[in-house]
Parts: structure tokens; sequence; C-alpha cells
């Protein structure tokens, strides 16, 4: 299986179907060499999988899913693009190994029967005998019959040529592995269908590591001045002084100038990454030096002949495979320092990721998910879409306040001064520089490198100040993407109810809520205004602390007195 799965042109396949996987003793997977060209479908269940394919990941996640409908059958549906007509139809490729029973068979007519007007591709370890397949001196079998009953009805026939032994061991030889159309002592069988799917366009993202630092602050001083100029002219009062900006209008005009300067800063200085396959990032200029200078001694050795340029290329290459395992030792060794220095936290986090590091498939592809109130299944993007939205904010159930106590309860108001830049400046670089960014697409450190420019602090402030006196929330400060996350533990994850919702909000807004958040925070303290039993969002306490004072007065029998 293992020199299969690494061959050059198995590689090349778009959906790779394997009988009988080895299994890891370590974990409940299989061999999976392909990662960064193929996503690894194995079935999650106690007894053993018989099957487990591997799509290429150059097709679109949202355009397939996988059903596992037993330990031997895998059901693959694609969606296939029909270009000349417009239109979808759906591929479904079953990967099957039997058992010598009659169940897959059966299993097998039960799902072609639910698919009436879809093409199919069925494939696998069948472990049947027919003269069709076998040649004129093989018995037939009666599952073997019931099997091409099952195929015939649906109009598969079998693309496997007749005789083509898929097994041999010794001086034996059998045709089992078969492939049913609209071998490890088993040879593999390669079919190629002649449809069309959407390729996968990954997101485009930059490159923040190369940022051009200097033509970034260097861009955004020169434009701010003339922003801040250019609105003084207009509205004849100075715009550096948050009270200039008099209206919800004025505080939106303000922010979208700003946050244009910001894009456009960064278009000139940030450069687009290139996505590939095969990135690493480990994997330093040095490195691909080193490979650039072992590919040229080889040609030349190869050209030559000579066995000095021999021993040139075999002393280069050792030299290359000795600094790419040194960077990649080092890099590993910089990023566990790096968690460790994050405390307690980062330890965790750390752990989680070497449980789950093998970066299954179920950790990259959102299954079908069942549709709440029927049976049906949301398979493309824009169903599953639909379904979280149904589940994660349904429409609330009109308000009952019937219960509730007219009573006023007249408190003074806490007056706060304004926002100051040392406020700002410490929610900004309390902020992680990897934190996932929002619609926006700028990353915190992008703005640890702008707050550092006090015309944009400046800017920042007034555009802060004028939110809280007027009340106002600029459109830029509403916009978010929510991601779906799975919840931990053993749980179907065919149920909307095993995720959570995030929302990515844009990190300028999330500035001024971190803002927000502490004088809350102070204010609560200050002004007692939460009684001394409430724990919950309180810095610095936790249920453990009056836990552990109440367990003083526990008795010899471990009762908390009263």
């Amino acid at each position: 299986m293992a020199s299969i799965l690494t061959d050059k042109a198995v590689q090349k396949a778009e959906v790779i179907a394997v009988q009988e996987p080895w299994i890891n003793s370590q974990s409940a997977i299989t061999h999976h060499p392909n990662k960064a060209t193929h996503r690894l479908v194995f079935p999650k269940l106690e007894e053993r999988a018989r099957v487990c394919l591997f799509v290429s990941k150059r097709i679109d996640p949202g355009i397939w899913s996988c059903k596992t409908v037993s330990k031997g059958y895998q059901l693959l549906k694609l969606r296939r693009n029909h270009h000349h007509q417009g239109g979808w139809t759906d591929l479904f490729v079953h990967n099957i190994y039997n058992n010598n029973d009659d169940e897959t068979i059966k299993q097998l007519g039960e799902e072609l029967a639910q698919r009436l007007y879809a093409e199919h591709i069925v494939v696998g370890d069948m472990n049947l005998h027919h003269p069709i397949w076998g040649g004129d001196s093989v018995k037939a079998e009666a599952a073997a019959e019931q099997l091409l009953d099952t195929l015939g009805k649906h109009n598969l026939g079998i693309t496997t040529e007749q005789g083509t032994a898929t097994w041999r061991r010794n001086k034996q030889a059998s045709v089992i592995d078969l492939t049913f159309g609209c071998g490890l002592d088993h040879y593999p069988v390669v079919t190629t269908i002649d449809i069309v799917t959407p390729p996968y366009e990954p997101p485009k993202r930059r490159n923040w590591k190369a940022t051009d630092n200097k033509r970034l602050i260097e861009f955004v001083e020169q434009h701010i001045s003339q922003l801040t100029t250019t609105t003084a002219t207009a509205t004849a009062t100075d715009t550096s002084n948050p009270r200039s900006l008099t209206t919800a209008n004025d505080v939106e005009a303000k922010c979208q100038a700003f946050m244009k300067i910001i894009n456009d800063a960064v278009d000139i200085s940030t450069p687009w990454a290139i996505p590939s396959q095969w990135a690493n990032p480990s994997f330093t200029p040095e490195c691909q030096e080193a490979v650039k200078e072992v590919r040229r001694l080889r040609r030349r050795h190869e050209r030559t002949g000579d066995p000095y340029d021999k021993e040139l290329y075999k002393a280069a290459r050792n030299q290359k495979n000795r600094l790419i395992k040194t960077a990649l030792c080092r890099y590993h060794r910089r990023k566990v320092q790096e968690v460790i220095e994050e405390g307690p936290g980062g330890m965790w986090r750390m752990s989680k990721w070497a449980r789950n590091r093998q970066g299954a498939y179920d950790q990259g592809v959102t299954p079908s998910i069942k549709i709440l109130g029927t049976e049906d299944l949301a398979e493309t993007v824009e169903e599953k879409a639909a379904t979280f939205q149904q589940a994660f904010f349904p429409v609330p159930p009109p308000a009952d306040l019937s219960d509730i106590d007219p009573t006023e309860i007249n408190r003074r108001p806490i007056h706060f001064p304004e926002i100051t830049h040392q406020e700002i400046t410490q929610a900004v670089k309390a902020s992680p520089p990897d934190k996932a960014p929002g619609e926006d697409g700028l990353p915190n450190s992008l703005w640890h490198k702008l707050i550092e420019i006090p015309a944009v602090l400046d800017t920042i402030s007034g555009i802060y100040n004028a939110c809280i006196r007027l009340g106002t929330n600029p459109s830029h400060f509403q916009k978010s993407i929510t991601v779906v996350l799975r919840k931990t533990g053993k749980r179907d994850y065919q149920l909307a109810k095993s995720y959570r919702p995030v929302a990515l909000l844009n990190k300028l807004s999330k500035f001024l809520e971190a803002v927000i958040a502490r004088r809350i925070s102070y204010a609560v303290e200050t002004h007692k205004l939460l009684p001394d039993t409430h724990l919950g969002g309180r810095k610095g306490s936790q249920w453990i602390m009056p836990f552990s004072k109440s367990s003083a007065g526990c008795g010899e029998h471990g009762a908390i007195a009263r």
C-alpha cells in the first residue's frame, strides 16, 4: 500500500479507493503519505474498517461528500459540472469490500435504488467468482449472480477485462477486484472517467511576513496627513480634535476614509501569498538554495558521467539533507518554546495539537448535515450554511414581559473620561498577532506596526471617542465572518448541535471592545455593581476559591459544615 500511494502517477488521481487498508495500531486511521495532495476519508467505526478513500485536494470540498454505509462500504458523492449544458448531475462512487456475505451486496442494491437517475461507479474487492470476469474456466457463484442482477437493473456494466488477474499469490491468480461503470497481493486497478469537477480555489491571502514595513509606514503617514488636511479645509475645523466629528455620518466617513488608506498601504507593501500544497513554513531560503544546488550538480553528473561530479553531487545531497533536518527541528523547537512562554493555556493547546496532529479528513471537511425537522441531508455549501443558520440563529419568540417588576432603580451615572492613547495602545499590543482576522483580512500583527504611527493613533482615538459620545457604530465595526467549529468529544457531526459558531469581527472594532470591557470591569469592582458571590466574568475570580474557603469547615466524613 505504501509503495502505491507514494507513486507519482497514483498521486495524480482525483480519487483513490482502497480495500483492506493497513490499520495503524497507534491510532484509528491508516497509512497516509499524501497529506499534501489528498484528504483521507476513513470510516469512524468501532469495528475495523475494510475500506477507505483518498480524495484529491484539487477537488473543491464543497462539491463532494462521503457516507459510511458499513465497515466495508463507502459511498462518495461528486457533483458533476456540465459546462456545455450549464447544469449539474451527481456521480456516486461505491467503494466496497465484500466479506463473503450477502449483506454488502444487499446494501449496494438499496443504495442504487435510492438514486435511480444518478450516475454510478462501483469499485472494490468483491471476493466473488464468475465466468464474465474470471474466464470460462471459472465456476459461477450464487452471490456473483446476485451482484450481476443488482447491477443489471441499473444498467451498470463491467469495465474490468475478462481474465485480468487482480490477485496473485504464489502460482495462483484470480479476478476479484472489479470495476463497474455507468489489487497487497492485489494489483491496483485504474479507471479514467471523462468528467469535469470544479477545481478547488483557495481563498486569496496576504503574505504578511513579506511586508515592506518601510513602504507601509511611509504611505500611511503621508496619506493620513493629507486626509487630515483635506478634511480640515472642507469643514473649517480641526479634525484631529474628536469633537470635530459631530454626527454619525461624520464618523462613518472618517472610518471609511481611514480604512481605505490602510488597505491601499497594504496593497503596495504586502504581496499576495502563492498557495502551494508543498508549502512548509520551516523551509528556509538556505534550504531552497541547497535544493537548487543539488539539482544543478545532479544534472551535471547525468550529463558528463564524471566520477568527480558524482562525488560533488553526493556531498551536496548529504549536506542538503542535514540542513533541511536541522531547519525542521529548529522551527519545531522554536514553536514549542513560543507556546511554553504563553503559559498554561499554550501548553494545553500544544497537548491538543499532539493528540490531533494526524489532520484526518473529518477535521478539514464538514460532513453532510441533517436538516432540522426533516430526514434530508444538507450536502452543498449553501445547504449547510442555511442549516447552520437555522440552528444557531432561529427566529426568537415574542418576549413576555408581564412578570417584570416595573420598579426603576435610579442610579447616578458613572462618568468616564475620553479614551486615551495609552488605553488604545495597550489593547492593540495585548492582542495575539496570529489570531484569525475579520472580514477586512487585516491581522493583529499589522495593527501592532500601525499603532506606532502617531497619526494613526490620533485617528483611531478620534473615531473611538466619537463613537462613545454619539452612540454610533460605523458599518466597518458591524461586519464579521461566522465560522463553525466542532465541539469536542464523541458526537454525531451530522447534527448541527455538534458545532458552535464563532464570529470573527474586524480588529479595529475588537480593540474598542477590549477598551470598553476593561472600563466596565473597573466600574463593576469600584462601584460594587455585582454581589461578592458572583464569579463569572470577574478577573482573578474562580469557583475553586470560595469552595476552598468553605471546605475549611468540613467534618471528618468530608461533609461541609453549615
